[in-house]
């Protein structure tokens, strides 16, 4: 399996992402039974993201994460060629908005694991959002409430091997950072 992570200029703070990813995608694509795929993850920047949703989808705003998936894995239709691995395709992730999202507490976390507050980093955020982008190179959509449903049973599948509180990966920093401790704490006493 192949997996190649690239930092784009205009990712502040994605040093600690890039082996952390990695080794998380390697584990989604195992879990998967796609150990012979080969994907690629581009860490970006808002402004970056803004760039690539106006040329891919015609939106004027950034957005959290993209995928482009390759024509080999559209609904991965059949096998690829004997000695070629299958190429997935790209998926971009906004460190950004990564970053953000981390310290909101309302966000996916609590939605989605029973109400429970986790303490949840930029690496976590980062790796729901890579869970995010291979499901739709995969065939996820999430246009409708039955596709939003599915994609987020599918996401809490592919993250629940990283959410132990007692396992941390190398690299990814201890959440919440203390930025994202004193927005909390702000936010609490609102």
């Amino acid at each position: 399996m192949r997996v190649r992570v690239a930092v784009l200029p205009g990712a502040r703070g994605a040093a600690a992402l890039p082996r952390l990813l990695r080794a998380r995608a390697r584990g989604m694509l195992a879990a998967l039974g796609l150990g012979e795929a080969e994907l690629s993850v581009v860490l970006a920047g808002d402004d970056e993201m803004r760039r690539l949703n106006r040329r891919a989808f015609g939106r004027r705003s950034p957005t959290d994460v993209i995928a482009f998936p390759q024509a080999s894995a559209a609904g991965l239709r059949g096998p690829p060629a004997v000695g070629q691995p299958l190429v997935l395709g790209d998926i971009v992730v906004n460190v950004d908005r990564a970053r953000a999202f981390a310290c909101d507490p309302g966000g996916w976390a609590r939605g989605n694991l029973g109400g429970r507050a986790l303490a949840w980093s930029a690496g976590r955020e980062a790796t729901l959002l890579l869970a995010h982008g291979l499901l739709h190179l995969l065939g996820g959509e999430d246009a409708s409430e039955a596709g939003r449903r599915r994609m987020r049973r599918g996401e809490a599948e592919l993250l629940a091997p990283f959410l132990s509180r007692r396992r941390r990966s190398r690299g990814e920093p201890r959440a919440p950072s203390p930025r994202c401790r004193r927005s909390l704490r702000a936010r609490a006493r609102r």
